[in-house]
């Protein structure tokens, strides 16, 4: 299932399904993979709820739908007697995504993640010598935790302490290398500072090892896929998840990523693994489209763009776009010239529903997030 939001996308699939236009304001969803008791009943509720529900066409398994945002409608979802488990969830779904239920605040041990502040600003501590923006800077101990330091003076919600460069081409590194680089980093940072840490890493012992030593968030880039034992961690700890999609590995992930379906792949990767790990941690997963993982610099584009889709999930979101190459390739600029197209980035993502900015100025990210929230606010 995808929710399409944007125009350019609307107009695209009007076209190809030979459509009249489909009107701004409407929730357009196309459904895949349905069974045909499942079509029937959405046609079913089309003919009797019309025109809230309008059954806009049927292709095989696949059907595009138009939902009417109408108060009264969503209000008398709960009543309907739709005798079909899927379709009624979806229908509830809905009904409370229109309803815009206050933003979440979850606490983990002696912390609290409150989204009513958003955008929270994650700063990007990588304690490795070969990251793509800040590599070696910040491999040394000491200069490590000095820098979370200095992003939390800053102005960082949350700091994310990574062991691994996941940056295109990169090779794994071992167990006990990745735990000497972050475990004394993070219990220092902990010592000295509350704030919420997330471990970056997508293996089990790492992240149980991190949790022991002060982390609260696993901010996983496999969404899991990598090292599923990573899940028995996540339900032992009740702790909140990142779960980041990514076509591939980092090694190959940018050789001629290809996709059938950019929007629906990622955004049903994401919903089902939300299900998953919602049962496991009382349903405190933060989602994460992946920029730059597995992407072409237009899928970048596209999913900047219709970012809003995600949102129909129902969860926080994360959005790293912060010196990513296909904004240097857009700008032909290094990566230390990046400032100003990650922040413009940034910004618009918030205004399509991020929750977190992923971040490596954190100067910057602050003054933006003043602004743009004395702009929306005003």
């Amino acid at each position: 299932m995808i929710y399409i939001t944007n125009d350019h996308r609307r107009n695209k699939i009007a076209k190809e399904w030979e459509l009249p236009g489909l009107f701004t304001g409407d929730y357009l969803f196309k459904l895949d993979d349905l069974k045909g008791h499942q079509v029937e009943t959405l046609l079913k509720l089309g003919k009797n709820f019309s025109p809230y529900i309008n059954v806009l066409k049927v292709t095989g398994n696949t059907i595009l739908i138009k939902i009417l945002p109408d108060q009264l409608f969503f209000d008398s979802i709960s009543t309907l007697n739709v005798n079909n488990n899927e379709i009624e969830q979806f229908l509830l779904k809905l009904a409370k995504y229109y309803t815009q239920q206050p933003k979440k605040c979850w606490k983990y041990g002696q912390i609290e993640i409150d989204f009513s502040h958003a955008p929270l600003i994650m700063g990007i501590l990588n304690v490795t010598p070969d990251s793509f923006s800040d590599g070696g800077q910040f491999f040394e101990k000491n200069k490590a935790i000095e820098q979370a330091l200095q992003m939390i003076e800053q102005g960082a919600d949350i700091i994310d302490v990574g062991g691994e460069s996941t940056r295109p081409g990169s090779e794994q590194v071992s167990l006990d290398e990745e735990l000497n680089r972050v475990i004394p980093v993070i219990e220092e940072i902990n010592k000295l500072k509350n704030i919420i840490i997330s471990i970056d890493t997508y293996k089990s012992q790492v992240a149980e090892t991190a949790l022991k030593a002060g982390a609260h968030i696993i901010n996983d880039i496999s969404g899991t896929l990598f090292d599923a034992e990573i899940l028995g961690v996540i339900e032992k700890y009740k702790c909140p998840a990142i779960i980041m999609h990514i076509k591939g590995t980092p090694k190959s992930m940018q050789i001629d990523p290809q996709y059938d379906d950019l929007h629906s792949e990622i955004y049903n990767f994401l919903d089902v693994k939300n299900e998953e790990i919602s049962k496991l941690n009382n349903g405190q997963v933060i989602i994460d489209p992946g920029f730059g993982f597995g992407k072409t610099v237009n899928n970048n584009f596209e999913l900047l763009r219709d970012l809003k889709d995600l949102t129909f999930i129902g969860q926080p979101l994360l959005v790293g776009v912060s010196r990513k190459s296909f904004i240097g390739k857009s700008l032909q600029t290094d990566v230390n010239n990046r400032i100003m197209g990650s922040v413009l980035s940034e910004i618009y993502a918030y205004l399509g529903g991020a929750d977190i900015w992923r971040v490596h100025d954190i100067p910057e990210t602050k003054k933006a997030k003043i602004l743009i929230n004395d702009i929306l606010a005003a």
